[in-house]
């Protein structure tokens, strides 16, 4: 009789251990389901006949995942309070975790001018052409009027002290 007791014991513990694990496996299958589903792959298309080569995948954002999501809200407070005291007018965020692919973003997919922005990238083209030639940080330009009218046309807002006429090196520019 006890010895029944006892099986009965562990065929319930042991049911109840399958049934609680086979739960967590549907809940996390779906959930993992889920996720991966929101995965879209980035791929070459239209390069190569016969192969369609996958460059990344576009993760979605990690608040959906719940990871990011304290980072998220005290970011979206921080920028709230700047809106509030008026030391800002618009923010945006973007932060990528690089190994994994994980990111967040607060207003990530606003617009703005390029301004300062676009030296960066001249800058980028400056330090590539510099491997092959080693002079060029050094060359002097000349602001010209038609550079001059060039920038006028932009469609944003650029204020210089460079006149038309000062000559510069590339170098130079870049510290400023």
């Amino acid at each position: 009789m006890v010895k029944q007791k006892h099986l009965i014991l562990v065929a319930t513990l042991f049911v109840g251990i399958l049934l609680g694990g086979v739960s967590v496996y549907v809940v996390m299958h779906q959930r993992l389901t889920s996720v991966l589903d929101m995965v879209q792959p980035i791929r070459e298309e239209g390069t190569y006949n016969f192969i369609n080569p996958l460059l990344a995948c576009d993760l979605p954002e990690s608040a959906q995942l719940d990871e990011y999501a304290t980072l998220g809200k005290d970011i979206k407070g921080l920028i709230a309070k700047q809106e509030l005291a008026g030391q800002v007018n618009q923010v945006s965020v973007y932060m990528k975790e690089l190994n994994r692919g994980r990111w967040v973003g607060i207003n990530a997919d606003a617009q703005y001018d390029p301004a300062s922005l676009m030296k960066v990238v001249l800058m980028i083209a400056y330090f590539k052409e510099l491997r092959s030639n080693p002079t060029v940080l050094t060359e002097k330009l000349t602001y010209t009027k038609a550079l001059a009218d060039i920038v006028d046309k932009l469609p944003f807002e650029a204020t210089s002290t460079i006149l038309v006429g000062d000559k510069f090196a590339a170098e130079d520019l870049i510290k400023k």
